[in-house]
């Protein structure tokens, strides 16, 4: 091999323009490799004509059409087997402008890139397929929740040859002209960096086309709707669920997991919910819930542990399901998006005591609130859309904490709620948030996920029944912070609104130096009956999606491997 690009052109019937193609490409002195899609008899002799004229071209022939994806795999074949680091994608039917070759060339600089064209159409182009290139490029960014890709359907591209022979050989990209859009999606999910090459795309008025507008728009629809439920599995199954290593403990910690998705993805999630409305999103969800339930091994793990742990807790209780339990969870996921678009508003919300929550903001003495990953906390922002006379300052890992805030600025800037990254908390973060406090502005924090690194931050609890970790940062912060303490949690009723469970927690977290050990424990203790007593009605909204019992016996056995085998 001379060059490490070579050009492929998949072919099929287009022994009129294959030719002149061919021609145009020797001025690169590329290898060039033409697979024939089982095209008729005239086109074949072209192509052999062609094969004896130029050596560096190479043509295969497959027995029967199946299409450019089927032709596509096995031009990749052949051009992996030959050792190309890239190739270069041009049709047979002269539409693109191979003079524009040497730029993709120059912009091809790294092995992991895909550069595709970015086309500039004369006034032969259809209308209609422009728009249609329009939406399929709308909705590749929201299948790769990204806007790195400016056209999805143009044919004239740069691929990675060994990234694209392995997605092609792996996953199902499509066969026929759903190929294009299939393959870079599945590329950019595997890191491929994408570039693009401005050229001019010509629809000549005798052209020989192989698109099928009925079969292959339905073809290209049902790939996107196939590409957006993949699109759903990767950003939940990793991030919400975990890694997928199951005896490795420290892949289940929280803060090392990666949050809900970035800044873009959220965004990208929303615009979908709004595009398909809460009802319709809902049933999505419980489709992806299902697939999540057949596929991922450590969602089914952690939610069957959780109902073993439960079931012999509350045995009186009904028996609790794998399935419907992960569906509950992708429902609340709904939910989020809801509450962020305002669909979910604050008249939508059952609570009893409000008047008390009320009371307690007219003393203007600020207050900590303390959650949990039971029910849906994203939902008090329903509350505090209804009342901007108080201000919340949520604590969070900075993992998320960043995207948060992004979007909490893009919805209508809402400024009652501000964001303190936990890993920030040192003595000035601790005095500020003691002035707000005194102001009457109330700090919340979820107290149920431990520190990710640091087991002397954590204590050991029984909790339904079983030993479980749990964090003494979120009461130890209470105690510097001097104020009373309550606990709140947002919970699904079966008719779809959501029940605000507000309660007194302390008047004020007190740990003396004496018996600090054990104040702290019966603290915590109280705090986790609590949750207790939420499960007990709403068994199914436990979202913790990750081994929470024994954690510490699996910490301290991996490090006695590890300690065995640093003496041997």
């Amino acid at each position: 091999m001379n060059h490490p690009t070579c050009i492929l052109i998949p072919i099929f019937n287009h022994g009129s323009t294959i030719e002149s193609v061919v021609d145009s490409l020797q001025g690169f002195s590329l290898p060039l490799i033409i697979v024939d899609d089982g095209s008729d008899r005239s086109t074949t002799q072209v192509l052999e004509k062609l094969e004896q004229r130029y050596d560096r071209l190479r043509v295969i022939y497959r027995a029967a059409n199946g299409g450019k994806g089927a032709a596509m795999r096995d031009a990749f074949a052949a051009a992996f087997e030959q050792g190309f680091v890239h190739a270069i994608q041009v049709d047979a039917d002269g539409q693109h402008d191979v003079q524009s070759i040497p730029k993709f060339l120059q912009v091809a600089t790294k092995p992991r890139v895909i550069v595709l064209g970015k086309p500039r159409f004369d006034a032969s182009a259809p209308r209609i397929r422009c728009w249609g290139r329009k939406l399929t490029t709308w909705l590749i960014w929201l299948e790769t929740l990204s806007f790195n890709v400016k056209d999805g359907l143009c044919g004239f591209r740069l691929y990675p040859v060994k990234e694209s022979h392995q997605v092609i050989s792996t996953m199902d990209c499509g066969k026929r002209m759903d190929f294009d859009p299939s393959i870079l999606v599945h590329l950019v999910w595997e890191g491929v960096e994408v570039e693009h090459v401005e050229t001019f795309v010509r629809y000549p008025q005798d052209g020989i086309s192989n698109f099928r507008y009925v079969r292959d728009n339905f073809l290209i629809t049902c790939s996107h709707f196939k590409l957006i439920g993949k699109m759903l599995a990767r950003v939940l199954r990793p991030r919400l669920f975990g890694a997928r290593k199951h005896g490795d403990v420290s892949a289940h910690r929280w803060s090392e997991l990666k949050e809900h998705g970035s800044y873009t993805a959220s965004l990208l999630m929303l615009r979908l919910y709004r595009l398909l409305g809460r009802r319709f999103s809902t049933q999505l969800a419980k489709v992806v819930a299902t697939y999540f339930y057949l596929t991922s091994a450590l969602a089914r793990r952690a939610s069957a542990d959780y109902i073993q742990q439960y079931s012999r807790y509350f045995p009186e209780q009904s028996p609790l399901s794998i399935r419907k339990h992960i569906s509950e969870f992708a429902i609340a996921l709904v939910d989020k998006l809801a509450v962020w678009n305002g669909d979910i508003r604050f008249e939508d919300l059952v609570w009893e005591n409000r008047s008390e929550f009320y009371e307690l903001l007219d003393t203007k003495q600020g207050f900590i609130l303390l959650g949990g990953h039971v029910g849906n906390i994203e939902i008090g922002r329903a509350l505090s859309r209804k009342h901007y006379d108080f201000t919340v300052n949520a604590l969070m890992y900075r993992s998320h904490a960043e995207s948060f805030r992004r979007i909490l600025e893009k919805l209508n800037g809402e400024a009652n709620i501000a964001i303190t990254p936990l890993e920030d908390i040192g003595s000035d973060t601790l005095m500020k948030l003691q002035a707000k406090v005194r102001s009457g502005e109330l700090v919340t924090i979820l107290a149920d996920r431990i520190s990710a690194g640091a087991p002397e931050k954590n204590i050991s609890m029984n909790f339904l029944g079983a030993e479980a970790e749990f964090p003494t940062g979120p009461f130890l912060l209470a105690s510097m912070l001097e104020c009373p303490v309550y606990t709140i949690f947002f919970l699904r009723e079966p008719d779809g609104r959501y029940r605000i469970n507000f309660r007194h927690f302390a008047n004020r977290i007190d740990l003396p130096r004496k018996d600090r050990k054990e104040k702290l424990h019966d603290f915590i203790a109280s705090y986790v009956k609590i949750l207790e007593q939420q499960l007990e009605d709403y068994p199914l909204q436990w979202f913790n999606f990750y081994p929470f019992w024994g954690i510490r016996e699996r910490s301290e056995g991996a490090t006695q491997t590890k300690a065995a085998s640093a003496v041997q």
